[in-house]
C-alpha cells in the first residue's frame, strides 16, 4: 500500500505588542512599563507534504515479514 498528502496554506495574524518605557507618576517619580504599543501584521507559508507506504508477506504458516515507511516534511516561512 502506498499513500501521500499534500497541503499549502498562506495565513496572515495580527498581534498587538505592548511598548516598554519610562513612564512618570503625578508625583515625579519614574518607572518602566507600557507606554505604547506595536501592531505588527504577520503572513505565513506553509507547505506539508508526507509519503507514507508498507508491505506484507507471509512467508509460511506462523510466519510474516513487513516493511512500513514514513516520510513528512514541513516548510514555515513567515514575513512581516
Amino acid at each position: 500500500m502506498f499513500g501521500g498528502s499534500y497541503d499549502y496554506n498562506q495565513r496572515g495574524t495580527d498581534d498587538i505588542e505592548p511598548s516598554q518605557g519610562v513612564n512618570f507618576t503625578n508625583g515625579g517619580q519614574a518607572f518602566n512599563g507600557p507606554n505604547g504599543m506595536d501592531v505588527r501584521e504577520y503572513t505565513f507559508y506553509r507547505h506539508r507534504y508526507g509519503f507514507v507506504g508498507s508491505a506484507d508477506y507471509k512467508l509460511g504458516q506462523g510466519s510474516l515479514i513487513y516493511l512500513r515507511g514514513l516520510f513528512s516534511h514541513f516548510l514555515d516561512n513567515g514575513e512581516d
